[in-house]
């Protein structure tokens, strides 16, 4: 659904088909060793890196983070120097890849917003295909991003980060998929 709303609005994406279920076909990348992060909202690892800012502070313009993809070493937040003196990446990509996740960001930003959501942030990540393009890659879903409705409340992963119960993560999962209406009859058909 989002990544069909992110290919109307001409963000290259790795999305072929999607089953409707669970089953996507991508195109195959060579993933790009960077995780970006836009926040709109000071939220998370923001708050705690930065205590300065106030828990949902809107940030304008939205803050972009680069974090090198390294499991081991827990992601670490890198400058953009970094990754163009380490060679990571060059500065025409890095730049590209900062204008998309800013695009990206303002797309869903108007989506959520107009379903009376707060879009707080999001994690991107980017690949380059066999034609040496830049196009978005992984998932978006409450999985990579923050969503709070009108009470503040999380329709997203943040809630399995707090109680560790699956069931009320599933809960805002459906609800998320019912305000901005995904069909989700077919995967879990009424009773």
């Amino acid at each position: 659904h989002l990544f069909k709303l992110l290919d109307k609005a001409g963000i290259k994406t790795h999305l072929i088909d999607y089953d409707g279920y669970r089953k996507m076909l991508v195109r195959r990348l060579e993933i790009i060793p960077v995780e970006v992060i836009v926040r709109n909202y000071a939220y998370g690892s923001l708050l705690k890196r930065i205590p300065l800012y106030k828990p949902l502070q809107k940030l304008e313009p939205p803050l972009i983070e680069f974090h090198y993809k390294d499991d081991d070493l827990h992601d670490p937040l890198v400058l953009e120097e970094d990754l163009i003196r380490t060679q990571v990446l060059d500065f025409n990509i890095l730049d590209y890849i900062k204008k998309t996740s800013l695009k990206i960001n303002e797309i869903l930003l108007s989506f959520f917003s107009s379903k009376n959501l707060k879009f707080v942030d999001i994690k991107l990540e980017f690949g380059i295909s066999k034609s040496k393009d830049i196009v978005l890659a992984d998932e978006i879903s409450g999985d990579t991003f923050r969503v709070l409705d009108e009470n503040n409340n999380h329709l997203d992963k943040e809630i399995f980060r707090r109680t560790k119960d699956v069931g009320l993560l599933l809960k805002a999962y459906l609800r998320l998929a019912k305000i901005i209406e995904v069909n989700i009859d077919d995967i879990y058909p009424a009773s």
